[in-house]
């Protein structure tokens, strides 16, 4: 990691989209996630966005704490590739949209459905309203627990 000099050991993959992949990696603050981009990702400017949102942290309260923010820049030797660590999320308490559509977890009831809803437009008018632009708003991007309503958004680089 860039700011910390702490080394992280790549457990397994934990999925793929189109900027790349997400690891499970320990280190030594335990279990956590990277994503790292693909080398057609990897640019200035990527670079140059994960910095800017690391330097000035998330939005405040409780709509910022919903974002899984980017905690440190990840670079790995003889690449010019990198990527960057954030908290795992527990998918035993939350799930994807895909996971609810297909009904392998139990589908919201009316009052959770409002609850998300609420959560997840006030994040996104927080996070905008704090001068971020959120530039991959996809149904893939978000965790919802089923039961309290909660919602965590993440991959917004």
């Amino acid at each position: 990691m860039e700011t910390t000099k702490t080394t992280l050991t790549v457990k397994e993959k934990l999925g793929e989209g189109g900027q790349g992949a997400v690891y499970l990696v320990e280190g030594g603050n335990g279990k956590q996630a990277i994503k790292w981009y693909s080398l057609s990702q990897s640019t200035v400017e990527q670079r140059k966005a994960i910095t800017k949102i690391l330097s000035q942290g998330p939005p405040k309260g409780p709509a910022g704490r919903r974002f899984v923010w980017p905690q440190d820049l990840v670079t790995a030797e003889g690449t010019s590739q990198f990527g960057y660590l954030m908290p795992l999320i527990d998918m035993k308490v939350y799930a994807s949209l895909g996971a609810i559509h297909a009904h392998r977890v139990p589908a919201p009831g009316f009052e959770t459905l409002c609850e998300m809803s609420y959560q997840i437009a006030n994040s996104y008018k927080t996070l905008h309203g704090s001068g971020y632009c959120y530039r991959d708003i996809s149904a893939g991007n978000a965790v919802l627990n089923t039961k309290t309503g909660d919602v965590l958004i993440f991959d917004y680089t």
